[in-house]
């Protein structure tokens, strides 16, 4: 590893921005081992537990056109900074409903409607990230120069996983020696300290050109962003790629993980901190290393090859049974999943002109919205036959559809920018 690694540091609201994934990811990772563990342990239903995991992704089905247009219309920092406000008065409403055992006293296992609580609470956060994530993805590309872009982008990614590996592994801990509560108040005075982050950031706002007209509609402008998608033929492939993660792969492999730990791994909230960590180990060394190469040629068989090769992970990992072979085998599949998403984010955001960025990512990442749709499946599958067999199911799914994409649109191979 060397300088070249890390050269887009040099950019003063860079490092601020990467600042604010870190401590937002890892909150979030935090609150995912800690949400998971919780729903499990209290109703020990695979399939609510999969339903909830499932719930946090459902709002970007909803939201995420209604994001991007004003993405690009109001300044981002002031979302960003809204954004962690609500997130903090949302996490702090939970904590104190667990810290009470309100929760734990309203579920009835006769009656799954009183799950209720972790539904609202899984929907109102996943509105907020809805909001913020693809926010702070379209701020890479204004805090740094389109030759720093992949670099930046790798670098963000490197962030959100050193994140990955923190968040799951204090998590555990917390849980087994503090209790759950503890989790969610901690992530909520993390969002209020990322509010002193944010406010000196310079983000200059580009705003939407209109050809000295008259100022469209929002929905002339929501319209105009996807008339963009179809204009600039790789991005609609782009868009299709990024379905697998958000269904195939997160859904039963992150969103299955308190389930499989404990079903197959026969292990702990510690055993389940250490395996969400591990992927993020993967994850870190992966982007690091695509950081350290710099531009590479062919990004578009660079996709695919990862992409082919994490749903042969999925398939791997489905099939372990001891911690430490779960543990390894995670960290292959993190590191091949996330060059895989990398090269995918830098191809849609170098294709990509600023004026229609947060339009363009806001469908992007409209994907995660389905991830709701393949928890549930998860949960019903695990609920059935197990964890084991759903995460099978889920890779083999994954390969063939990749499998398809690969042999039938051919140039993606030579896809480069």
């Amino acid at each position: 590893m060397h300088l070249a690694t890390f050269s887009s540091l040099r950019y003063r609201d860079f490092r601020f921005l990467l600042g604010v994934t870190f401590f937002t990811s890892a909150g979030t990772w935090l609150q995912q081992v800690t949400f998971g563990w919780l729903v499990f342990e209290i109703t020990e239903s695979p399939l609510i537990t999969g339903a909830a995991l499932g719930a946090t992704s459902l709002p970007y089905l909803f939201l995420g056109p209604v994001v991007g247009v004003v993405i690009d219309r109001v300044d981002r920092r002031l979302i960003l900074i809204l954004n962690h406000v609500v997130l903090a008065v949302t996490t702090t409403a939970f904590a104190v409903l667990v810290a009470t055992g309100l929760v734990e006293r309203w579920w009835d296992p006769q009656a799954p409607w009183t799950a209720w609580p972790f539904f609202a609470f899984a929907l109102a956060y996943g509105a907020a990230w809805s909001v913020g994530n693809p926010v702070r993805h379209a701020l890479i590309a204004t805090v740094v120069p389109r030759a720093a872009l992949l670099n930046a982008i790798s670098l963000n990614s490197a962030t959100f996983n050193a994140a990955r590996i923190i968040g799951p592994a204090i998590g555990g801990l917390l849980i087994a020696s503090f209790g759950p509560a503890t989790n969610f108040f901690l992530q909520a005075v993390m969002n209020l300290l990322l509010v002193a982050v944010v406010v000196p950031m310079r983000t200059p706002h580009v705003a939407v050109r209109h050809g000295g007209q008259e100022k469209p509609s929002f929905f002339a402008d929501f319209r105009a962003g996807v008339g963009y998608i179809f204009q600039h033929p790789p991005l609609p492939l782009l868009l299709l790629l990024a379905f697998v993660p958000s269904f195939f792969m997160w859904p039963f492999v992150q969103g299955l993980m308190p389930v499989f730990a404990k079903e197959a791994v026969e292990t702990d909230a510690r055993g389940l901190g250490l395996l969400l960590a591990s992927a993020g180990v993967g994850s870190l060394f992966g982007v690091l290393a695509l950081a350290s190469v710099g531009e590479v040629r062919r990004k578009g068989a660079l996709l695919l090859s990862f992409a082919l090769f994490s749903s042969l992970g999925i398939v791997v990992f489905s099939q372990t049974s001891s911690l430490p072979v779960s543990a390894a085998t995670l960290a292959v599949l993190g590191g091949t999943q996330m060059m895989y998403l990398a090269f995918s984010n830098t191809l849609v955001q170098t294709i990509t002109a600023d004026e229609y960025r947060g339009r363009v990512l806001s469908l992007y990442m409209l994907e995660h919205g389905f991830a709701s749709a393949g928890s549930f499946m998860a949960g019903a599958l695990a609920d059935r036959y197990g964890s084991p067999a759903a995460i099978l199911l889920a890779g083999l799914a994954a390969g063939t559809f990749l499998g398809f994409v690969s042999l039938r649109f051919r140039h993606l191979w030579r896809l480069d920018l």
